[in-house]
């Protein structure tokens, strides 16, 4: 089944702030970070699948961003995705949002902040009591969340090993509860290179940018040198003359 044209200007609209979760610069990658997280708990299950779970791989990779700022909101963002997931009843999501929760439970837990630490435990411990949770999910990812509420995140993380994600590995099947990759569908395939394409166009005229402001920055300061050299040059000369001019001055008036 095709994409209606509503889809394909929300797909078109998510891509791009995948885009610039990506490549953009930190005050953009929060913007696009925020904007993403909302569109996944505000109702998952008026996207299509593949752009969801697109969204969610992006907001996953952020997890590990450099600038702390960006790595918490993702990670905090991960379990209000599992909780729309389960509100919205969008039951083939569910099991990667709890993948996810484990992997950005493993990053709170290589931190050195200690609330991301315990916030990852509060959080699985709400989803443990929540039911309509628990009723989507299989006794692989029940047993997850259970060792994340104890704290034990790698055992978390070795309990999902059997069914690891992978970049290319989309979309995915659901069999009772735990996701089994799949072979991606060409329009999958499509979607995704398009968005690859994206992200290497934007990386590129980003690089040119820099190399270009590098340049100009490069040509301002060998001006500026230039400059002060020449000012020098003639302050000296000018220095040079005065002298002259006094000595010559006081041997005539002696």
């Amino acid at each position: 089944m095709e994409p209606s044209s509503d889809d394909v200007q929300i797909d078109d609209l998510l891509r791009a702030q995948v885009v610039r979760l990506e490549v953009g610069t930190i005050s953009v990658r929060i913007s696009a970070l925020t904007f993403l997280l909302d569109a996944l708990c505000r109702d998952v299950s008026v996207l299509r699948e593949e752009m969801a779970r697109d969204v969610i791989e992006a907001c996953l990779r952020a997890c590990r961003d450099q600038a702390p700022n960006i790595a918490r909101l993702a990670r905090f963002g991960m379990f209000k995705v599992l909780r729309a997931c389960a509100e919205s009843k969008a039951h083939r999501l569910a099991a990667l949002a709890v993948k996810c929760v484990v992997f950005a439970s493993v990053e709170h837990e290589s931190s050195d902040d200690v609330e991301t630490r315990s916030h990852a435990a509060v959080e699985c411990r709400k989803a443990l009591r929540n039911t309509s949770i628990m009723s989507l999910l299989a006794e692989t990812s029940h047993r997850a969340l259970r060792l994340l509420a104890d704290g034990d995140h790698r055992g978390a993380a070795r309990v999902l090993r059997p069914e690891t994600m992978r970049d290319d590995a989309s979309p995915s099947t659901v069999i009772g509860g735990a996701i089994t990759l799949s072979t991606p569908r060409p329009r999958v395939l499509t979607a995704r290179q398009r968005t690859l394409q994206d992200i290497q166009r934007a990386r590129s005229k980003r690089l040119k940018a820099d190399a270009e402001i590098a340049a100009q920055q490069k040509q301002a300061t060998e001006e500026t040198e230039r400059r002060e050299r020449e000012f020098e040059r003639r302050a000296t000369i000018a220095r040079a003359s005065y002298l002259t001019t006094k000595s010559q001055l006081s041997t005539t008036t002696g």
